[in-house]
């Protein structure tokens, strides 16, 4: 009997289990949010939008008018895909003064050594967990980005 139960209250569960949610978003929705993130932004900050986030997974919109922090994450990739404008993407290298701030999660204010690729409209760039990045912005400049976090 108490099998059956256990056998009832699992069936339960998965019937109660909300489905995947297939999500998309138009090329005009999509200019509409690269326009909103690009008003929105100010300062060595970027602007973002999350589109969509599960518990591996992040998709988001970021415009950045400034250099930021480089990052590196040691669960997560990046996938960049350049929307609009340019930058230059440094990876691999050393963190300059590397901080710890979050699980898994580090900013500096720099990498040293390492290898840079120019991003420009329609580049797709991958960059795998434990890779120090940073996105560099010429003065003047500006970058807006699709990112897409997975965890590896």
């Amino acid at each position: 009997m108490k099998v059956t139960w256990i056998l009832l209250a699992a069936a339960a569960a998965a019937q109660q289990a909300p489905a995947p949610v297939v999500q998309q978003w138009n090329r005009q929705s999509l200019l509409q949010i690269d326009s909103e993130v690009a008003r929105k932004a100010s300062g060595n900050r970027p602007s973002f939008a999350v589109l969509t986030r599960t518990a591996t997974s992040v998709a988001a919109i970021i415009h950045r008018a400034r250099t930021g922090e480089a990052e590196l994450h040691e669960e997560m990739a990046d996938f960049f895909i350049v929307r609009a404008g340019s930058g230059t993407l440094v990876t691999s290298g050393k963190l300059i003064n590397d901080r710890v701030i979050g699980k898994g999660e580090h900013a500096a204010d720099g990498i040293e050594g390492g290898e840079s690729r120019k991003l420009s409209t329609g580049d797709v760039a991958h960059v795998p967990s434990k890779t120090p990045h940073h996105v560099v912005v010429a003065p003047g400049e500006t970058i807006t980005y699709l990112l897409i976090k997975a965890k590896e």
